[in-house]
């Protein structure tokens, strides 16, 4: 992933705190562990892919489908909010 070790671990552990990601041994090398989400941590996924499909869709409809329009709003309304 291009990540550290400890770059890794305090987002890791807050994730795993949060009941919303698991480590299981791998099945290929049982030295291994692999991440799995929670099916509470689907649910939030679920949930951020809603509403961030519904403010594309919104978007989008404003410019009647083009999306260098809806882009381009998207980035300016992004940059506006700092």
């Amino acid at each position: 992933m291009g990540i550290s070790k400890q770059g890794f671990i305090k987002p890791y552990k807050d994730l795993e705190e949060r009941n919303l990601l698991e480590t299981r041994p791998s099945q290929d090398d049982p030295r291994i562990k692999d991440l799995y989400l929670t099916d509470e941590g689907q649910a939030m996924i679920t949930e951020l892919n809603r509403d961030q499909s519904k403010k594309i869709n919104h978007y989008l409809e404003k410019h009647d489908g083009d999306w260098q329009q809806a882009l381009e709003d998207m980035v300016t309304h992004y940059l506006q909010s700092f």
